[in-house]
């Protein structure tokens, strides 16, 4: 019996239009699923709250991982919400919460003059950041494919950027998420409807074993997003046991 539910999980999974990428430090992007989809830029959603975390730390907006922004209900309450959010909290717990409100609020503070200088200091993707509060991130301008993504994660976490380190050590702190056997999984997820592309989630990030480090992407798209919302994590992680790299 267990047996077949696997067998059913992993139909249903795959049955989802994916792309899966993965890049070793330095190296070249190698698709592994979906080489159409890997290379299509679409909307960040919350993975962008990676680079606009290190944005917050750069310019001192957010000072520190435990700076806090004060919740305002009737200023950051949106359509879309979760009750978790509903707190002051500071960037670290914010990022684990993937609060959008805390996010805007940050990019409102750096500006749209300085937050376009560092999406183009970090090659981010089509660069597009016109959205403004929409926000640009979310279902707006700002796309980026998920060979893409890994190349960013590698240059990022190399400190290609010339970024302060403690600031990059942070964020990557942040992304941890799993242990198991002398391996480490860190990523952030993410989910929204791309004007262009409809409902889908992200999965970016790395898994470390020892000295080795391959970065990962996973992007699936769903006619709704109920019906990949959920997956979202189990759709990656199916993709790491495949490859070998998480058990």
């Amino acid at each position: 019996m267990r047996l077949l539910i696997g067998i059913i999980l992993c139909a249903e999974l795959s049955a989802q239009d994916v792309t899966f990428v993965t890049l070793t430090p330095h190296g070249v992007p190698k698709v592994h699923e979906g080489a159409a989809r890997a290379r299509r830029r679409l909307s960040p959603c919350s993975t962008f709250k990676i680079p606009n975390s290190l944005i917050g730390l750069e310019t001192g907006v957010t000072p520190t991982p435990e700076h806090v922004f004060q919740f305002d209900e009737k200023k950051h309450r949106t359509e879309f919400w979760i009750d978790a959010w509903s707190k002051d909290l500071d960037l670290r717990t914010a990022f684990k919460l993937s609060a959008v409100w805390y996010y805007r609020e940050l990019a409102a503070k750096v500006g749209p003059g300085n937050m376009k200088a560092f999406v183009d200091r970090f090659g981010y993707g089509n660069r597009d950041t016109s959205g403004g509060a929409a926000p640009f991130w979310l279902r707006s301008t700002l796309r980026i494919s998920a060979v893409e993504q890994v190349e960013f994660l590698d240059r990022l976490f190399r400190n290609e950027f010339g970024l302060t380190p403690r600031h990059v050590a942070a964020v990557e702190s942040f992304m941890l998420q799993d242990k198991q056997e002398g391996r480490e999984l860190y990523y952030k997820t993410g989910a929204c409807t791309d004007l262009q592309a409809g409902p889908e989630v992200w999965m970016v990030g790395f898994v470390q074993s020892g000295q080795d480090r391959t970065y990962f992407a996973m992007n699936a798209g769903a006619p709704t997003l109920d019906e990949i919302l959920p997956k979202r994590i189990e759709l990656a992680l199916e993709r790491l046991r495949r490859g070998g790299l998480w058990r």
